[in-house]
């Protein structure tokens, strides 16, 4: 009533973005504030996921210079307007020269920012390693769990059949039940997701079969997309 304002949320991040909504309709200049309308409004996402790919690498146009602090503004004004996962990169590619803290300080530092703000916290983990190969196998398995256990937050790990990686699903398969197991060991709630890019129809047959034949607990669903213009190679792909 009068000048009051009530926001309310399922939770705090519904509260940020019923922030984020007033906000965006406000008339907001040097020494003004005014609510252009009425604003009685109770909404919900109409997706459930609604995330950014944030990937500090040195692929990067820009995200490879950012400081912690430049992450912490901008993944809160991508909560305001209603983002609520971002996803990380955190081992493909090389350093950059450019990089004010080491990867391994900003992989931590992203989660950390991700729980602050209630936003969920993915991760993209390929791999372009033959998972055949035992000792590649075992030693890119070492490399997921150090980060798992250094994380302190992390809600959902998206492995890409492809873009990079050519490896069989019978083999990526595999490889993602170990890697549920050890994931488990730190963060028993988190999610894995997989997408079927550079499969043929064999191996999307053969993901399908398996999916169906064995119903693992530890998946949580497939990531699809479409066709978009990728911003670190300038090429098609399939997002």
């Amino acid at each position: 009533t009068g000048s009051d304002i009530i926001i309310d949320g399922a939770d705090p991040r519904g509260i940020l973005y019923g922030v984020g909504r007033l906000l965006r309709n406000l008339d907001w200049r040097r020494g003004y504030l005014k609510l252009v309308a009425p604003l009685n409004v109770s909404s919900s996402p109409d997706n459930s996921i609604r995330g950014h790919q944030l990937g500090y690498r040195n692929m990067a146009n820009s995200y490879d210079a950012w400081t912690p602090a430049m992450y912490d503004q901008y993944i809160r004004e991508l909560a305001i307007f209603g983002v609520n996962d971002i996803e990380n990169i955190p081992f493909q590619d090389s350093e950059s020269p450019l990089m004010p803290v080491t990867r391994q300080a900003m992989n931590r530092a992203l989660g950390n920012i991700c729980k602050k703000y209630g936003v969920d916290y993915w991760v993209w983990t390929p791999t372009n390693v033959d998972l055949t190969d035992p000792e590649k196998r075992a030693t890119h398995l070492a490399m997921n769990e150090a980060f798992y256990k250094e994380s302190s937050h992390l809600d959902a790990v998206f492995f890409p059949g492809g873009d990079p990686g050519h490896n069989h699903p019978k083999d990526v398969l595999a490889f993602l039940e170990d890697t549920s197991t050890l994931l488990a060991k730190y963060h028993p709630e988190t999610e894995i997701w997989m997408s079927l890019q550079g499969f043929d129809e064999e191996r999307i047959e053969f993901f399908f079969d398996w999916i169906t034949e064995h119903k693992p607990t530890w998946f949580s669903g497939v990531v699809g997309g479409r066709a978009a213009l990728c911003s670190c190679c300038r090429q098609a792909c399939r997002r």
